[in-house]
Order: structure tokens, then C-alpha cells, then sequence
């Protein structure tokens, strides 16, 4: 029975968020194909050192923290992993995007030492980089002083994060965008596989009124005062706008809150639950995103909207140039004026959007539902055994 063993900071079902989702989705169509499967991950609710069984992986839950490369905790990160990896003796390792195991370089460093075979799978187009942690550095709003502090550990993690993109068996994207990425900054090739998600049932009739949603792990890249202001700017018709998700940064928070306070047509739900985000999605009339261009991949929320019949309307980013070539998924509009433009016209338009949102499920369905594309998963790493043979 071949084995493979995935390294993400988070499990799924303790943290929903789209790579966590993504990586289990891996991790099912391979046991389905009779593979053992492992998953290392840090623990939320108590059970750090422990090992259990669950959906059929067996997760180990370790005590993972983001710290500085130089901090000790991390060398001894690294031993308990390769402590697990050396008992296991997986044939494939795997790790996705950014994180706290790319970090420190665990799968080049192992596959250094044991020859195993190793994939690297893309979350955000900006983690295809050779600077992503300085690039980072650089982004965040620091005191000059304290990212001077920083930048050598920056320097040190990227090394490990370039290697293990360099050095790894195969590279999987989301996304032809994502793949000229990696052939411009690697000149490696890499594998595309579309993001896959369970068809929903059919939805039922929209809320009244009618909305437009705003979903994520709200970080400042997400730029969700864009979402506020165009709610500000959409007050004069009949219409709710709706904010889900929790924030990463408590200041942030307040500063949003802060300037929402005049905005009388926003809810701000908080954190829900996969179910229940889901649910709120399939009622919008449209799902709205703003986040920075170059810092998403392929939005996980853009599929979930498309299979509940919901378009999107996003400011800056179009992976693949989907939403320009298909006019029914919605519209990257390109600037907040039109933006706001598209969303008065559509909010107002039930015909259009529920003829969209029809076209969108079936075209969605076609493309990313996970039986659509289990095979390709199979496929990808059972080739890289036949390398080993």
C-alpha cells in the first residue's frame, strides 16, 4: 500500500479555510484509491502530541507555531516531524502554499536524507516566489526598526520556502496563471489541477432583499473597506450587504467597524460555520470581493458561490480570466466606480442574476466538482511512484 503524508498547519474541520479544504480533498481521493494516508497538523482543542484517526488519515497533532527561524522551537519542530516521517517511511510528502513546514524547509530537507518524493501545491499566486517572506516583511504596516530585526530570518525562510518549490518531484497550481508563474521564476513546469468542491443541491429562491456578500479570514489584503464603502454607496436602494468572517488583526477590526458605523444597509456576521456560510451564499444575490490583486489563487468562495447561483463580482482579481470569458460567472471590474456600477445594475436585476446563477452551477460543476476531478488527483501521485520504480 503506497503512503503519503501531507504537512499543513491546519486540519480540516478545525480550520475550514480553502487550502485546508483542498488538502483533504487530496487526502480523500487517495485513500479512495486504497493509499494510507498522514497529515501532521497543530492542534486547536487540546489534543497536541496525539495521534488519531479520522475520515480514514491519520492525523498527528504537534505543537506547530509560527516563530523565527532561529527560534530552538523550531529545530525541535523539525525532529518530532522527521521523528514521525522516519517511522511511517511514506513514499510521497506533500505540502501546500505557505506555511509553517515550508518555513523551514521540511520536505527538501527529508528528501535530501531519504530520497523521497515530494510535491508542492499552490495556494496564493504570491507564495510562487523566492522572496515571499521579505515580500511579506515589506507589505506589513512595522516600525522600520523591527522589520530590520526581521529581514535575516526573512532571508533564512525563504531559502527553505524557494527550495521547496525548486526541489520538489512535482509542483500542482490551480491555475494556467499560476503555471506561467512558475516557469517564469522557477523555469520548472507544473501540473494544473482545478479546486475541487461536493455538489450543493439545488438552491433555493434568493433572500428578499436582495444582497450581495463579502466572505473570508479577513487579513488587510482582503480590503474589506472597499466592501463597507460601496455598501455606503448603494444606501438609496433596497438592498443588504453582508460581511462574514473573522479577522486576523483586532485593530483592523475596529477600524472597519469604525467606519461602518454611518453604514446603515451592513451586517457583520462573525465567523460561521461551513454550513452556515454556505447557506448565507446560496441566499446573496451576488458575492463580492475585493482583495488585492496577486495575493489569492483561485478563490475556493468564488466556486462555492457558482454552485449555489450566485455570481461574483470581483474589483481586481480574475483567475485564468474566467469571469471576462464568461459573462454569466459575473465581472472583474477593474475599478471601485465600476464595481459599484455593476453591483446597483445586478442587485436590482432578479432575472439576470437567477439566469447567471443557472449557467454558473452547471458551468461549476462541469469544472470543480470533486468527481470531476478525483482522478486527476490520483492520477498526479500515483505517476510519481512510477518514478520510484
Amino acid at each position: 500500500m503506497p503512503t503519503a503524508f501531507f504537512f499543513l498547519d491546519h486540519f480540516w474541520g478545525e480550520r475550514s479555510g480553502g487550502a485546508e479544504w483542498q488538502t483533504f480533498l487530496l487526502c480523500r481521493a487517495l485513500r479512495e484509491k486504497g493509499w494510507e494516508v498522514h497529515y501532521v497538523a497543530e492542534n486547536l482543542t487540546g489534543k497536541t502530541g496525539r495521534t488519531e484517526e479520522t475520515h480514514g488519515i491519520r492525523v498527528h497533532w504537534l505543537p506547530l507555531q509560527w516563530r523565527s527561524r532561529l527560534h530552538p522551537s523550531q529545530r525541535r519542530l523539525f525532529h518530532s516531524i522527521r521523528a514521525i516521517v522516519d517511522q511511517v517511511k511514506p513514499d510521497v510528502l506533500y505540502t501546500r502554499g505557505n506555511n509553517c513546514f515550508t518555513g523551514i524547509g521540511v520536505t527538501h530537507r527529508i528528501k535530501h536524507a531519504t530520497r523521497v518524493r515530494t510535491v508542492w501545491g499552490a495556494a496564493a499566486d504570491w507564495e510562487i516566489s523566492r522572496n515571499f517572506y521579505r515580500e511579506r516583511l515589506r507589505y506589513y504596516p512595522k516600525a522600520l526598526w523591527r522589520k530590520s530585526l526581521l529581514w535575516v530570518d526573512a532571508c533564512i525562510k525563504d531559502t527553505d520556502h524557494a527550495s521547496e518549490i525548486a526541489e520538489a518531484d512535482c509542483i500542482v497550481v490551480q491555475s494556467e496563471q499560476q503555471r506561467a508563474l512558475v516557469r517564469e521564476r522557477f523555469r520548472r513546469d507544473a501540473q494544473v489541477l482545478a479546486s475541487s468542491h461536493e455538489i450543493p443541491p439545488e438552491p433555493t429562491r434568493k433572500a428578499s432583499p436582495p444582497s450581495a456578500i463579502f466572505v473570508a479570514h479577513i487579513g488587510r489584503r482582503k480590503r474589506v473597506e472597499l466592501f463597507v464603502d460601496l455598501a455606503r454607496r448603494c444606501q438609496n436602494l433596497p438592498v443588504r450587504f453582508v460581511v462574514v468572517g473573522d479577522f486576523s488583526d483586532p485593530a483592523h477590526e475596529t477600524e472597519v467597524r469604525s467606519s461602518a458605523r454611518d453604514v446603515k444597509n451592513i451586517e457583520f456576521s462573525g465567523p460561521l460555520s461551513i454550513e452556515e456560510t454556505n447557506r448565507r451564499i446560496a441566499e446573496a444575490t451576488l458575492l463580492v470581493s475585493t482583495t488585492d490583486p496577486g495575493r489569492e489563487g483561485y478563490p475556493n468562495v468564488f466556486i462555492q458561490a457558482w454552485m449555489r447561483n450566485t455570481p461574483v463580482l470581483s474589483l481586481a482579481h480574475d483567475p485564468d480570466g474566467v469571469l471576462r470569458h464568461n459573462s454569466f460567472l459575473g465581472e472583474c471590474t477593474g475599478t471601485m466606480d465600476a464595481l459599484i456600477a455593476d453591483t446597483r445594475r445586478l442587485l436590482v436585476d432578479p432575472n439576470l442574476t437567477e439566469k447567471m446563477g443557472r449557467d454558473a452551477r452547471k458551468w461549476a460543476i462541469d469544472r470543480h466538482s470533486y468527481s470531476a476531478n478525483a482522478g486527476r488527483i490520483q492520477s498526479i501521485f500515483q505517476s510519481l511512484l512510477q518514478r520510484t520504480s
